[in-house]
């Protein structure tokens, strides 16, 4: 690893990951990481299911699913996917 930038409890679309890690090897190649840690507590959210998959909003989302959607987005931005 060459680089690395640590983004403690950033505040995002709905939702809030402990940590997100974004580093660079040596070949300069991408990656981020979203931490979400349960210690001894339960999700903070759960999926709607009343609501049909492919039309659930950000906010009907399980607080996981958000954080996953949110970081393939950001990746996207970045060309990392």
């Amino acid at each position: 690893m060459s680089e690395a930038s640590f983004y403690f409890w950033p505040n995002l679309e709905n939702s809030e990951p402990d940590v997100v890690i974004h580093f660079k090897d040596e070949r300069q190649n991408e990656y981020l990481i979203c931490i979400e840690a349960k210690y001894l507590s339960d999700k903070s959210s759960y999926e709607d299911e009343e609501v049909d998959l492919q039309d659930r909003s950000n906010r009907e989302r399980d607080q996981l699913a958000r954080e996953i959607k949110i970081y393939i987005k950001r990746a996207a931005l970045l060309n990392l996917v």
